[in-house]
């Protein structure tokens, strides 16, 4: 009875203590998996932060050359801790690949190893991400080796429009980094493929990461011996004294041992075990009644116990939260929209609003302080956004600088708006880093639920709001209303039409004459673009202009221009030998690195000398730092090529500015020649009198009365520009119109 007894005691305690063993090793299993999934999430957030981005738009569409040394150069790869990037365009080839390895930290990247390029390239699901809400990472294998990999596709900074291609971000799960993690795991584990067979002797727990891009899901492996697993030289040492106890006990007295109340408790136990097994022991403990050998044992149990619903529970909340601000993430706030949704259905009035908050030029800052400065402002940032809400408000991380607030139990739009600028101040307070302070701002769209409204819908809205504040120049609020939805979707439609425009070669170029004021003859033509849709008709300049420079076609569409003038110079100059011509140059253009090439390209295409071009640039082009445009100008302006200042009067250059830059043309603006019978002549008297004290001649734009080419003439005006002397017109009509006034 004695060996029997014996047997059943320890039977039940082992069968108990192994479970209780493999449950936290399948805890520890899915910790190891959340700091992976973590760590997938914020290399997700660096691909977003690459991808949609108007410079990565334009170096995949191979008019951003100098991107590669600005943008991912090997500053990037080391501060992201990024072992490969690769960049495709929309139709899947290959734009550029480049590999850093841990001895060529500070290098240039250079291409990775094919076998390493061709596994990325050939994952199945890699092109059919479409929006930046659809960038996703995960676990996948190269060569027997796991890497840690993310995709976004290539948008504009405003998100919107169809992919141009795919960035691809990765590192590799070496040795190394894998050791970081389990250290913060507080386990060592490792990563399969495939479920790997128990082991005779080691206790196992195994957690599964979810498949990326069609591939296979991976699984976080931990195998250990019992006496190294969690908690087993405790619980070994419970389970000898028990077996000890139990045969001095059963010694004494083997009555004792076969009482009934000792074989209940001994049962109570081995249920108990059931029930973990099955997962209904949540909240549920074993009794401790006596404080005998079998309640130690219930007692340790219970520990283990508490320990996993504790991890449990904190497992729960990584699932809900962001991991570097701790506020809640994109699947939290969807929750707690649908309920904020139902509840405010049933009140009057909006019941709620939607804030979608995006920090503006936060990318500028992680590129040149690093990644963890990034952090930090992000950190900060959250923490301000938490103290500009009240307790039942919710405020999310939803991306890489992206933040959402759920603003419940709103009376009315006006309110939310009082609140939502109320935010915008708060982020727009100083913050410092390093002993140096900085200012951040924000662009805020708020939305507001309507009876067609869904949760999908609330979010759409308040991003469309949102990219709106950036368009309107940043750091502001924006509420969606249809109007607004209106203009946005009437914008990519203009945006969508002017590139078919463009690559269609559907674009017109007219020219206004340019008058010397002496005499009257024409001495230059400016070159303006015309656009004439075929359903839409003529499209005002200042609509298709305006979205070319916010989606980075104005660079096309400059060069556009400059080709079709110089051809059309040249054939015109057959017949008036010194005519000139005048195009304009948006800050987008200058800022590409083959800026003067394209100028060259263009005099050398049509047999042009360089004195035969001006390039018109804004007054507001002077107060941009014109550091990497002011050497070409000055190569350019060597080589006999002429600068204008268009539109001089109207901006805030400096006159140290203007003598730095080879401007030798200054273009009166048409404002001030409409104010020459009023008390703005005089402004304009100044504006002309230091022109020429410096140097320059001086152009009057928007002449339309005889009255002001004598005036002008009078201040001493060099050429003059209008409606009074001809409108812009098409080549043809130029033509007879030099005929007339020879």
């Amino acid at each position: 009875m004695l060996a029997v007894a014996g047997a059943a005691s320890y039977t039940l305690s082992t069968r108990a203590l192994h479970q209780s063993r493999r449950v936290d090793e399948a805890h520890e299993a899915a910790r190891a998996a959340a700091l992976l999934a973590a760590d997938g999430e914020r290399l997700v957030g660096t691909a977003r932060d690459y991808a949609v981005w108007d410079d990565t738009v334009a170096f995949v569409e191979g008019s951003n050359p100098g991107y590669l040394e600005e943008g991912l150069n090997a500053a990037t790869f080391e501060n992201h801790d990024l072992d490969v990037v690769v960049l495709l365009d929309a139709a899947g080839h290959l734009v550029w690949s480049g590999y850093q390895t841990p001895a060529g930290r500070g290098l240039l990247p250079s291409p990775p190893p094919p076998a390493v390029e061709a596994a990325l390239l050939a994952l199945p699901g890699l092109l059919a991400l479409r929006t930046r809400a659809d960038a996703h990472g995960g676990v996948v294998w190269i060569e027997g080796q796991p890497w840690l990999a993310a995709a976004c596709p290539v948008l504009p900074s405003d998100g919107a429009g169809e992919p141009r291609g795919e960035l691809l971000a990765a590192r590799r799960l070496d040795t190394t980094r894998l050791e970081a993690l389990a250290d913060i795991a507080g386990a060592p584990f490792t990563l399969a493929l495939d479920l790997p067979p128990a082991q005779a002797g080691l206790v196992q727990g195994v957690a599964a990461l979810p498949p990326w891009l069609g591939g296979e899901p991976v699984r976080v492996v931990l195998a250990r011996p019992p006496h190294e697993a969690h908690g087993a030289e405790d619980a070994d040492a419970t389970l000898a004294i028990n077996l000890v106890l139990i045969s001095v006990v059963s010694l004494g007295s083997l009555g004792i041992l076969l009482d009934l109340r000792v074989m209940r408790r001994l049962a109570r136990l081995s249920e108990f075990a059931a029930r973990i097994r099955q997962g209904r022991a949540e909240g549920a403990r074993l009794p401790v009644e006596v404080g005998d050998e079998i309640d130690d044992l219930a007692a340790s149990v219970n520990a283990l116990l508490d320990q996993v619903e504790r991890s449990t529970a904190q497992l729960r909340h990584d699932a809900l939260h962001d991991p570097l601000t701790g506020l809640a993430n994109r699947s939290l706030l969807s929750d707690r929209l649908d309920v904020a949704l139902a509840r405010a259905a049933r009140k009057p009035g909006p019941g709620l609003a939607l804030l979608f908050l995006d920090l503006d030029r936060l990318k500028s800052i992680n590129d040149h302080l690093g990644h963890a400065a990034g952090d930090h402002f992000i950190a900060s940032v959250a923490g301000r956004l938490r103290g500009a809400v009240r307790g039942g408000d919710t405020v999310a991380r939803i991306g890489g600088d992206e933040f959402a607030v759920l603003l419940d139990d709103v009376s009315d739009t006006s309110t939310a708006l009082l609140r939502a600028n109320t935010i915008l101040a708060a982020v727009r307070a100083p913050l410092d880093y390093q002993g140096r302070s900085y200012e951040l701002t924000a662009s805020v769209g708020v939305s507001f639920p309507r009876a067609d409204r869904d949760r999908d819908r609330l979010i759409r809205d308040a991003d469309t709001a949102m990219y709106h504040a950036k368009q309107e120049g940043r750091d502001r609020v924006a509420a969606y209303d249809e109007a607004l939805h209106g203009r946005m979707t009437e914008r990519l439609q203009v945006e969508h039409d002017l590139r078919t425009a463009l690559a269609a070669e559907q674009i017109e170029v007219w020219f206004q004459p340019i008058i010397r004021a002496k005499d009257g003859a024409v001495v230059g033509l400016e070159a303006l673009a015309r656009w004439f849709h075929p359903q839409r008709g003529p499209v005002p300049p200042d609509r298709f202009v305006a979205v070319a420079e916010e989606s980075n076609l104005v660079v096309d569409l400059d060069r556009y221009v400059l080709q079709r003038a110089c051809a059309t110079l040249a054939r015109l100059r057959a017949e008036c030998p010194a005519l000139k011509v005048a195009v304009n140059q948006s800050a987008r253009q200058l800022d590409t690195p083959d800026f003067s090439d394209s100028i060259r390209r263009a005099l050398a295409d049509n047999g042009l000398e360089a004195s035969a071009l001006h390039l018109e640039l804004t007054e507001t082009l002077l107060s941009r730092n014109q550091d990497r445009w002011q050497a070409q100008m000055h190569s350019l302006r060597a080589e006999g090529v002429n600068f204008d200042l268009d539109d001089f009067g109207l901006g805030y250059s400096s006159l140290a500015r203007l003598q730095a830059l080879p401007i030798n043309v200054i273009k009166l603006d048409r404002s001030f020649v409409a104010g020459l019978a009023t008390d703005q002549e005089a402004i304009s008297r100044v504006i002309v009198r230091m022109a020429l004290e410096l140097g320059k001649e001086v152009v009057a734009e928007g002449v339309e009365h005889p009255w002001q080419t004598d005036r002008l003439r009078a201040l001493g005006c060099h050429m003059l520009q209008g409606y009074l002397f001809a409108r812009p017109m098409p080549e043809g009509q130029v033509r007879e119109f030099l005929g007339k006034r020879r």
